[in-house]
């Protein structure tokens, strides 16, 4: 696929592959949320599923769907950094919907600073979980 592609490699675009471990961060933060979840619900994993196999999906297509969806996709679950917006400046593209060009270059922070979130998510509920027994 590289050889087809029109990237133009440099040291930027290299490091920028940091991308990848972003995308794994934000999942495996995704995965902690959906084990918080488990303190208080027993369908939790059913959710987290949406986000997940779900968002695999939506972001195969996320251009195509409206406004509230894409939004929902950048900044409450943020989906778009894993694939959408790294793709775009890999590819020298700005975003077809006017998103600014600074969320494609933060992507590879935005993985990790969830997985920081969902840690703090998980000593929340960590803290504050009762068993059954009490």
């Amino acid at each position: 696929a590289n050889a087809k592609l029109p990237v133009s490699w440099g040291i930027g675009k290299v490091v920028f592959l940091l991308a990848i471990v972003s995308g794994t961060c934000f999942f495996i933060g995704l995965m902690v949320v959906g084990a918080t979840l488990c303190f208080w619900t027993v369908q939790s994993i059913e959710f987290i599923n949406i986000f997940t196999h779900g968002g695999n999906e939506a972001g195969i297509f996320i251009s195509i769907y409206k406004d509230w969806f894409r939004c929902l996709c950048t900044f409450v679950v943020p989906l778009d950094f894993v694939n959408y917006f790294p793709t775009l400046y890999l590819l020298d593209k700005a975003d077809p919907h006017g998103a600014p060009a600074i969320l494609a270059r933060i992507s590879p922070l935005v993985g990790i600073i969830f997985l920081t979130v969902s840690s703090q998510i998980w000593r929340f509920g960590g803290s504050h979980y009762q068993s059954t027994g009490h």
